[in-house]
């Protein structure tokens, strides 16, 4: 009889987690897109943001000004996530990976998303040749991100594209 109270603890305890955890995460949000760069950059009014931001070649994204777009967010119950795992995973669920005029625009429009997340857009790969020549001119591939962090507040950055653990929130364009 024992054991069976022990077993109804964990199943009560595990179902709390269970639900905490979908509870906390995101509702689809709806934003509108500003597709030129620098004003789209502008509009995020970000605390922090990328050097190479400032002389990166902007990679095409298929946009149309003002649109409206349902964004997504999705994370990856896996420890370590590749960039094309979290691609094909959001295939599955019928979703595209954001661009750059959607991360963009959500962190415009919804810039309290990413006070607690880290909000990757795999939509648009960027590609930067650092001028420091310690790193030898070596090009590096990299997707933009949204997060915050209690140094430089609001934050529109790069990620290396090679991998990602399950606390990021992938941002998807879903059907």
């Amino acid at each position: 009889m024992h054991h069976i109270y022990k077993l109804l603890a964990l199943a009560i305890v595990l179902t709390t987690i269970t639900s905490s955890v979908h509870a906390g995460e995101p509702k689809d949000l709806e934003v509108k897109l500003v597709c030129d760069f620098d004003r789209a950059l502008e509009a995020g009014h970000y605390d922090w943001t990328h050097v190479a931001y400032e002389d990166i070649t902007v990679p095409d994204a298929e946009c149309k000004e003002k649109k409206k777009v349902t964004l997504s967010f999705i994370q990856i119950n896996e420890e370590v996530i590749a960039l094309h795992e979290a691609i094909e995973e959001m295939k599955n669920r019928g979703c595209r990976p954001a661009t750059w005029p959607e991360l963009f625009a959500l962190g415009a429009d919804h810039p309290e998303m990413q006070r607690d997340k880290h909000i990757v857009a795999l939509g648009s790969i960027w590609t930067y040749t650092p001028k420091d020549p310690r790193l030898k001119k070596r090009v590096q591939t990299m997707v933009s991100y949204l997060d915050a962090d209690t140094v430089d507040g609001r934050n529109l950055g790069f990620d290396n594209a090679l991998g990602w653990n399950n606390t990021v929130h992938f941002l998807a364009v879903c059907s």
